[in-house]
C-alpha cells in the first residue's frame, strides 16, 4: 500500500492531477497546470487525509455547528478533528468554505505529520509551527509570494507543495522531528562570562532601583513606585549569532517576580544605546531603542521587539514563582530566534528584520530578583 501511495504522490504534478477536482486546479492533456481558484479549509482536509493513506471518506456528523451532514467534505472535517488535526476557530465553528490562509495550511500539516508524537515547541501560532515545518523540510519548494503574508489565502501551488513535501513523513520513510534544534552541529564560542563572584564594576543602571553583587549571585531590585522599573546594562557590545544563557528567580512573594532581558539594543540610528540617557521607565525604551525584549512575569511570558513594543511571540501559560530558579536560554541564527526555559521552548520566532548586534541590559520591575552564570556565546 505504501508502495503504492509513494507511486501516486510521486510528483507535485501527480499530486496536482489527482487532487485537482478538489480545489479548482486544472491541466490539459499536455499536463499544464493552471491554477484557477483558491483552497478552501475542508477542500485542504481532503488532501490531507488522502496523503495520510485515509481511503474515500463520506459525508458524515461533526462537531462544528457549521459543517453538517451535508457538506460534501463534511467527513474529512470529522476525521481530521477526531485526529486532533483541526479544532476551528471557537465556539464550534470551523469555516470549512473560508478560504485557507498559508498559516493556517502550516499548522494542518505540522498535525498531520506529527500525529501521536510530541510537539516540543510552545505551539505558538503561527512562528512555532512555521519553524517546525521548516525544521521538517515541508517548506521546501513553497514560492516566496506565500511568505509575504501569512494570514493570506495559501496559493494552489503551494498547497499541493505542502501535501508533496508530507509524504515521507506520511509513509513513514523518514521520522518527524518536533525540536527544533538550533544549535545542532553548532561551535560554540564562549566571549563573555559572568559568574558575580566579585564585582566587575561592568554595568549601568537606568532607573529607580539597584543591584548588588554579593554571595555569588546578582541582586537586581526595582521598588514598588509609580513610573518605576530599572534596567541593568552590562557594557558589552555583542554581534552575529549568539547563544545567551542565564540562571534567575524572583525572591519576594508579594512583587511582580519580573524576570526581564534586553538583548540586540542599540540606539534607533544605531549606535552604542548606552550614548543616550533612559530614565529606566519601559514606555521609554519602546520610542527610543532598537532591542528584542524577553518578558517572563506573574503573568506571562513574551518576546517583543522595539520601537513600537511588537509582540513576536507570547505564553500566557508559562509565568514565574516565588522562589523558583530558572535556566534561561536565548538563542539568534540569522532571522530565526529561540527562547528556552528549564530546556522547553517557549518561544520559537522568525524575524524578517532581524537586529544583529547590540547590548544586553537585565531589566526588572516592581520585583527583587537574582541573576547568575550568565553567559553569552558566539554561534558558528
Amino acid at each position: 500500500m505504501k508502495s503504492l501511495l509513494k507511486l501516486v504522490f510521486i510528483s507535485v504534478l501527480g499530486l496536482t492531477l489527482i487532487f485537482g477536482c478538489c480545489f479548482g486546479v486544472n491541466a490539459d492533456e499536455n499536463n499544464a497546470v493552471e491554477y484557477v481558484a483558491g483552497v478552501t479549509r475542508a477542500e485542504f482536509l481532503k488532501m490531507v487525509s488522502e496523503a495520510m493513506g485515509s481511503p474515500e471518506i463520506a459525508p458524515q456528523d461533526t462537531s462544528f455547528s457549521d459543517v453538517s451532514l451535508n457538506h460534501n467534505l463534511s467527513g474529512y472535517v470529522a476525521f481530521a478533528a477526531d485526529k486532533g488535526i483541526v479544532n476551528g476557530y471557537g465556539q464550534g465553528l470551523f469555516g470549512p468554505n473560508d478560504l485557507l490562509t498559508f498559516e493556517q495550511a502550516v499548522k494542518i500539516i505540522v498535525m498531520a505529520c506529527k500525529q501521536d508524537k510530541a510537539l516540543e515547541t510552545s505551539e505558538n501560532f503561527p512562528v512555532g509551527y512555521v519553524a517546525v515545518a521548516r525544521q521538517n523540510n515541508l517548506l521546501a519548494g513553497i514560492a516566496d509570494a506565500a511568505w509575504d503574508n501569512w494570514n493570506s489565502p495559501i496559493s494552489e501551488e503551494s498547497a499541493v507543495q505542502l501535501a508533496a513535501n508530507s509524504l515521507p513523513i506520511m509513509l513513514g520513510e523518514v521520522a518527524f522531528e518536533g525540536a527544533v534544534d538550533m544549535l545542532k552541529d553548532k561551535t560554540l564560542e564562549l566571549v563573555y562570562e559572568d559568574n558575580f563572584e566579585t564585582n566587575k564594576n561592568n554595568f549601568k543602571l537606568e532607573g529607580m532601583g539597584g543591584y548588588d553583587v554579593k554571595d555569588g549571585v546578582l541582586h537586581f531590585s526595582d521598588p514598588v513606585l509609580p513610573g518605576s522599573g530599572t534596567t541593568l546594562w552590562v557594557d558589552e557590545e555583542f554581534s552575529g549569532n549568539l547563544y545567551i544563557s542565564y540562571n534567575c528567580k524572583a525572591v519576594n512573594v508579594d512583587d511582580a517576580k519580573n524576570l526581564n532581558l534586553f538583548f540586540y539594543a542599540t540606539t534607533l540610528d544605531g549606535k552604542d544605546v548606552l550614548s543616550e540617557e533612559h530614565s529606566g521607565f519601559y514606555g521609554e525604551y519602546h520610542k527610543t531603542v532598537n532591542s528584542y525584549i524577553l518578558t517572563f512575569t506573574y503573568g506571562h511570558s513574551r518576546v517583543r521587539k522595539d520601537p513600537g513594543f511588537i509582540i513576536l511571540s507570547e505564553d500566557m501559560n508559562k509565568t514565574t514563582s516565588f522562589e523558583t530558579e530558572y535556566f534561561i536560554e536565548c538563542i539568534k541564527i540569522d532571522n530565526h530566534l529561540q527562547i528556552k526555559i528549564d530546556g522547553e521552548v517557549i518561544h520559537d520566532i522568525v524575524d524578517s528584520e532581524p537586529y544583529e548586534y547590540g547590548k544586553i541590559g537585565f531589566r526588572t520591575y516592581h520585583s527583587d530578583t537574582i541573576f547568575d552564570n550568565f553567559k553569552v556565546y558566539q554561534i558558528k
